[in-house]
């Protein structure tokens, strides 16, 4: 359980830190007049390779072989992108609201689903034989 609490502690500073700063970095490109999906998508991209190797040796210090982490991570990020492409494109596109928020409260959500399958999917030690 210490090794959970300690694993979600580091997982919240990692990701508050480069989530504010890609979030921040977004409001600058729309501000700059890109559209929020394509703003979006860059900063996406951008936090999938930092998070990659921020999670992987900060928040659970993985000495497993990256190849197979980095599969299981991008699986997890490709639907968290799947999943915030659509809440923009229902929430800011169809429903009018702010995008700001909108993003604001994907990041939110996606950061917990996220820590749960990184912990028990994409970072779990491997098992070895007896």
């Amino acid at each position: 359980m210490a090794l959970t609490l300690r694993q979600l502690l580091r997982f919240g500073v990692v990701g508050l830190a480069l989530n504010g700063v890609l979030f921040l970095a977004y409001l600058a490109l729309v501000e700059g007049g890109l559209l929020p999906k394509p703003a979006m998508t860059i900063m996406y991209a951008i936090g999938l390779v930092i998070g990659f190797q921020l999670h992987r040796r900060v928040t659970f210090d993985s000495r497993e072989t990256p190849r197979r982490e980095w599969g299981a991570y991008l699986a997890i990020c490709l639907g968290g992108y799947v999943f915030n492409l659509g809440a923009l494109a229902l929430c800011v596109d169809v429903l009018h609201w702010p995008h700001a928020w909108v993003q604001g409260a994907a990041v939110v959500v996606i950061a917990g689903l996220t820590f749960v399958l990184n912990k028990f999917w994409v970072f779990a030690p491997a098992e070895r034989p007896a």
